[in-house]
């Protein structure tokens, strides 16, 4: 599945892969449509509807990576680095030359997943998430 930028009519199923990969911490309908109208940001989806979304926060040199999830049913199928790339792309026509994203710093998976994307560490925010998880921001250089 190629990714695509999303549209009003993706909201509901945004919203419900925002309840099921990230829980208290979700948005809800409403932030998940304000985002699908908003310049500022860019959302691209896979599928239809949706398995798998980005959402993209652009601020001149600095693309920030705000939400990026994939569907328990449908990882490993190389939808996540589909969406990175493609999140990288729309970064890069902006001009943005770096990305930054935020991940809980006892997620195993997703940290092993961005250093295979090439990501550091930059900064390690203790207690960030409501229920006490810290946080680690990663950066990468936009790809040429």
């Amino acid at each position: 599945m190629t990714p695509r930028r999303g549209v009003p009519a993706d909201a509901e199923a945004l919203a419900g892969l925002e309840q099921e990969l990230f829980g208290v911490e979700a948005y809800g309908a409403g932030s998940v449509r304000d985002e699908l109208v908003d310049a500022r940001r860019v959302v691209l989806v896979v599928g239809d509807p949706a398995v798998g979304y980005v959402v993209l926060a652009l601020a001149g040199e600095v693309a920030d990576v705000e939400r990026i999830g994939v569907s328990a049913t449908h990882r490993r199928q190389g939808h996540a680095g589909r969406l990175l790339g493609a999140a990288d792309a729309q970064a890069r026509v902006r001009g943005a030359v770096r990305l930054l994203l935020e991940v809980g710093a006892d997620n195993a998976e997703a940290l092993a997943f961005y250093a295979a994307e090439g990501f550091e560490a930059i900064a390690h925010r203790r207690g960030y998430y409501r229920d006490g998880t810290d946080v680690l921001v990663l950066e990468r250089a936009l790809r040429a």
